[in-house]
């Protein structure tokens, strides 16, 4: 009983002074609860002995024998218990006769005071309520602060009061129980927390509110009572599980490593230590302890397990953890984490390293994108990627002011290292100019280039440039000149005034604007080398170029960092002018880098794009990011990663050292 005791935490009233003597009492857990038929009234009957049991001072301000009643409470976690014991000045005859009533009230732990909103009670013998009472007297469910307050539409108090004694002082015993949460709106929600204060009043009356014939009048003085609920013991369990259980990948090649991911939880109510092992089929792939796990905790665990030396198989995959004394659910101590597929060992792998210079520069990379059938895989070089045996075609993206080399075809063989120089062209400048600046067409080497004024990269060597009729002026004669790689080389063609000279025939050419813009800036040009039927004409733009009726595909050079438009096709008719406009994409850069710094294959979106590190623009979007394997090191998650315009994202996979078999607890 000593436990118990504590729990009671109750203040004994002794010489009662009005108005002064709440009490604060504790309604103990029970294990032994009280059968209805024995809340009859009856002090004798119902286990009462390991309730708390104080004395309380009633409402009704009498110092007398009237003015206190004993009070036992407990409660089973589903119902409290309650009886209140106590003297009274008339007998219960009948609900028309001498009678009295008492009532017992709590109020939610915010609320004190009588009369208040969302009180609850249990009243005994209040003649004011339907139907009228009859004796024994039962209890009657109420809610609210209304005098009285207003009876239940459900009734969940359930017992009995009874009076004894021929004359007064005559002794009445009042035994009921009600739910802790009896899931009615109507009554009050008891919290067995330990620290949740309910305050309470007990309280008769005879005086003729709902009574007759005596002198007791039930509100003179107010006691703050407080009762608290203690909690309900946990029994002590002893049951661990494996919550989630995962291998990956579920398929590889033998030498590869399997990440096995592994939640473990203490589902009883002591601290556990027990071991967890893996298994793959029937083979023993990892294990570690658990130590000091609390109770309702759960903890990650991970084991890495090496494929060197398994034969190819599909083998399912089981991590267990071990019964702890006292456990007997071990329906949940094992479970399933998959089941991984090693494969043979391919053949070894073909490198290929791809390299960038100029002609003139043999030294100097080129920022072009390298492409490996027509995909892009990273800027400037690609350092010994790791690909499959077969047939590849390399080539390269445009870079302002060199000439693009040629795609290349190379056979990759297994175990073997290719390499591919790709050497840009050092081109040099071609300015034309008309004098005085008119809309005379520019041709350089037969083909219509810009009218007003041609300024772009060209391959050196010589080129003949040619100038198209202006109203009102004779043309340049057409000349040679040579361009050389990195120099600028500029021609003026001077137009001479002639009234009587005649323009370009209407009827023989429509005009054609080409200009370009970005993505994130209308308004902005990019140097892009404008193609009209795959023959380059000029920078930037075409400034209204006149070319004879008929359909021409404009396309657009590669420009670093931007997304090439599609070409467009467009119809040219005589005497109309036609625009395009060539949108590049502004790109976001990609920076995919290994750590430590390994020769991990980088994989975006499933093709190997470099090994070591990728550093790239890249269009806008989501890409997911794998890296392959490295002997000895445990291969980074896959991950999705985001690249924005105009910003750098940056993803690291680590490599973490590896020791076989071992499990991370």
């Amino acid at each position: 009983m000593s436990v118990l005791a504590v729990f009671l935490a109750a203040t004994v009233l002794a010489g009662l002074t009005p108005g002064q003597n709440a009490v604060t009492v504790t309604a103990p857990y029970s294990t032994r609860p009280i059968a209805v038929g024995d809340l009859d009234g009856n002090p004798a009957t119902g286990d009462w002995t390991d309730a708390a049991a104080v004395t309380v001072a009633l409402e009704n301000g009498r110092t007398d024998a009237y003015g206190s009643a004993s009070l036992s409470v407990k409660h089973d976690g589903t119902y409290l218990y309650v009886k209140v014991s106590g003297k009274i000045d008339v007998p219960w005859t009948s609900a028309t006769g001498t009678h009295f009533w008492t009532g017992f009230i709590f109020s939610p732990p915010s609320t004190t005071g009588h009369h208040r909103d969302g009180m609850d009670g249990v009243f005994f013998g209040q003649s004011s309520y339907t139907p009228a009472p009859t004796y024994p007297l039962a209890p009657v469910d109420t809610n609210g602060g209304s005098r009285p307050p207003a009876k239940d539409t459900v009734q969940n108090a359930e017992g009995t009061l009874r009076y004894s004694g021929t004359a007064a002082p005559y002794d009445y015993t009042g035994e009921w129980r009600r739910p802790l949460n009896s899931g009615d709106s109507q009554d009050l929600v008891l919290a067995a927390d330990g620290t949740t204060a309910y305050p309470f009043y007990v309280t008769t009356d005879s005086n003729g509110r709902g009574s007759l014939g005596g002198a007791i009048d039930h509100s003179v003085l107010t006691h703050e009572n407080a009762l608290f609920f203690a909690r309900v013991p946990v029994p002590e369990t002893h049951d661990v599980a494996v919550t989630a259980a995962s291998a990956s990948p579920l398929s590889l090649v033998a030498g590869g490593i399997v990440t096995i991911a592994v939640t473990v939880q203490n589902q009883g109510t002591a601290a556990e230590s027990f071991a967890v092992s893996a298994t793959a089929g029937s083979l023993a792939v990892g294990a570690t302890s658990v130590s000091g796990l609390a109770a309702g905790a759960s903890r990650d665990l991970s084991f890495a397990w090496d494929t060197t030396g398994f034969a190819a198989d599909a083998y399912p995959v089981r991590v267990e953890a071990a019964a702890v004394p006292g456990e007997t659910d071990l329906s949940d101590n094992a479970r399933a984490a998959g089941t991984v597929a090693v494969e043979s060992p391919p053949p070894a792998p073909a490198l290929l390293r791809v390299s960038t210079s100029i002609d003139l520069h043999p030294t100097w990379g080129v920022p072009g994108k390298v492409l490996v059938n027509a995909v892009a895989r990273d800027e400037w070089s690609l350092t010994w990627v790791k690909m499959p045996a077969g047939t590849y075609t390399v080539s390269f993206s445009d870079v302002w002011n060199l000439g693009t080399p040629a795609p290349i075809t190379v056979n990759l063989v297994s175990g073997q290292a290719t390499e591919v120089p790709g050497v840009y062209q050092a081109y040099g400048w071609l300015r034309v100019v008309t004098n005085p600046p008119v809309p005379g067409t520019i041709s350089v080497d037969g083909a219509q280039a810009d009218d007003w004024e041609v300024w772009r990269a060209i391959p050196p060597g010589d080129h003949t440039v040619a100038f198209g009729p202006v109203a009102s002026f004779r043309p340049p004669a057409a000349r040679t000149v040579r361009v050389n790689a990195e120099q600028l080389t500029t021609v003026q063609g001077d137009y001479t005034a002639d009234p009587a000279a005649p323009g370009p025939d209407p009827a023989t050419y429509g005009m054609l604007r080409v200009t370009t813009a970005l993505s994130t800036d209308p308004g902005a040009g990019a140097p892009s080398a404008i193609s009209v039927n795959g023959i380059v004409r000029d920078e930037w733009a075409l400034t209204w170029v006149k070319v004879p009726p008929g359909t021409y595909t404009v396309s657009f050079g590669d420009v670093v960092n931007l997304g090439t438009p599609a070409d467009q096709v467009v119809e040219v008719a005589a005497g109309q002018a036609r625009e395009v406009v060539g949108v590049f994409q502004v790109h976001g850069f990609l920076r995919v880098d290994t750590s430590p710094p390994v020769p991990g294959t980088i994989f975006v979106n499933g093709l190997p794009y470099d090994d070591w590190q990728v550093w790239q623009s890249m269009p806008a979007g989501s890409y997911e990011v794998s890296f392959g394997p490295v002997a000895g090191y445990a291969t980074p998650a896959v991950r999705t990663v985001t690249v924005s315009p105009g910003a750098l994202t940056t993803t690291t996979g680590t490599y973490a050292s590896l020791s076989p078999g071992r499990g991370d607890a």
